[in-house]
């Protein structure tokens, strides 16, 4: 059984936050930015819920494993009345999955990673340039930068050339003609996915933002 967990100092001061605004809380690693969370997400769910209609409340993650860890620490932050009526009801999600549903997506609508490898390599073997040698990285590369622009949701080719890459790393230096490159073949695989009415994962975010919750 996991030890109970308590809030204690600045921590506490996070509950009574408005609940209309977003706020951001910053903090090494094992300050308790999770537990924040969790006491945060159980005070909105007490003070909004009324007779008439349930809270929704979410905490979303990055990925399953915090989900899974976040899902056992939650009956410990429970009181002894939640756990009596057990009508604590929080959704932990991560975003894709969440997106996933919300859109309302089937299963055969999203690649997986092989065939997206595929159809980056198909990509390449169409394209020459006399100009730059990126064509020559590996699908992976091309894949987390087409993760990237996504992500950024550049609305068209100069928005790209000319974004900062912070935290980009820089085993991977691209230059400005690497980036024309780069966005053909970004363009050409956005375009072989509307051909087959495919998504990958990273398609959620921009495409989930257009929807209104």
């Amino acid at each position: 059984m996991l030890k109970r967990i308590e809030l204690k100092g600045e921590q506490k001061k996070v509950l009574f936050l408005p609940a209309e605004n977003p706020i951001q809380i910053k903090g090494v690693a094992g300050s308790g930015k999770t537990t924040v969370a969790l006491y945060r997400a159980m005070h909105l769910y007490e003070t909004g819920a009324n007779m008439f209609k349930d809270t929704n409340i979410a905490i979303f993650t990055y990925n399953k494993t915090l989900s899974a860890y976040i899902e056992a620490l939650l009956p410990e932050i429970q009181s002894d009345s939640q756990k009596t009526r057990n009508d604590f009801k929080i959704n932990v999600t991560n975003f894709h999955k969440w997106a996933f549903h919300f859109i309302g997506l089937k299963g055969n609508q999203t690649l997986d990673h092989w065939t997206r490898i595929k159809y980056i390599n198909d990509i390449r073997v169409l394209l020459t340039s006399s100009e730059s040698n990126v064509l020559n990285k590996s699908p992976e590369f091309f894949l987390d930068e087409i993760s990237w622009i996504k992500g950024k949701l550049f609305s068209d080719s100069t928005e790209y050339f000319e974004a900062p890459r912070v935290g980009r790393g820089t085993s991977d230096r691209v230059t400005r003609k690497d980036k024309i490159v780069i966005w053909n073949v970004f363009e050409r695989y956005q375009s072989k996915l509307k051909t087959l009415n495919k998504v990958d994962y990273d398609d959620l975010y921009p495409v989930s933002t257009m929807w209104t919750i």
